[in-house]
């Protein structure tokens, strides 16, 4: 028996990652570590936890992944878009396509894809880019 615990993130900004899915999709008791906060030499903090269904969303700060691995940070300031990544995505579930997409439109989220629909309309799906690149489906 298993069950997928967690996964990290990283972020520029972890705190205002967490209130930005907190705020958009409504994930409650989002956990922060204001403080910056160093483990076995590498930044983990500030940082922002929650659980979206069983799954503990963990981002940490973006000096996390430049100290840890500085020859693959070397020339880089900044995320690249993942569509095409190992993590090419998350996938979040919503009532209403529609509604939620014109929501996020008008708080001036990016529309990547528009809605799409497969199995003769039973599934729809659009893609929107949050903080940091990450693509959303």
């Amino acid at each position: 028996h298993h069950n997928f615990g967690h996964m990290h993130l990283l972020s520029k900004d972890p705190i205002a990652t967490g209130e930005w899915y907190a705020k958009h999709f409504g994930i409650p008791n989002v956990r922060y570590g204001k403080q910056k906060r160093m483990y076995r030499g590498v930044q983990i903090g500030p940082s922002a936890s929650m659980m979206i269904d069983n799954l503990n969303l963990i981002i940490y700060p973006i000096e996390y992944a430049q100290t840890a691995w500085p020859e693959i940070w070397k020339d880089r300031t900044d995320f690249e878009p993942t569509k095409g990544r190992v993590i090419d995505h998350l996938g979040l579930s919503v009532d209403n396509l529609e509604e939620t997409l014109a929501r996020l439109e008008k708080a001036g989220v990016k529309i990547t894809d528009p809605p799409r629909s497969v199995l003769g309309g039973k599934v729809k799906y659009a893609f929107i880019e949050g903080p940091d690149k990450m693509r959303i489906e």
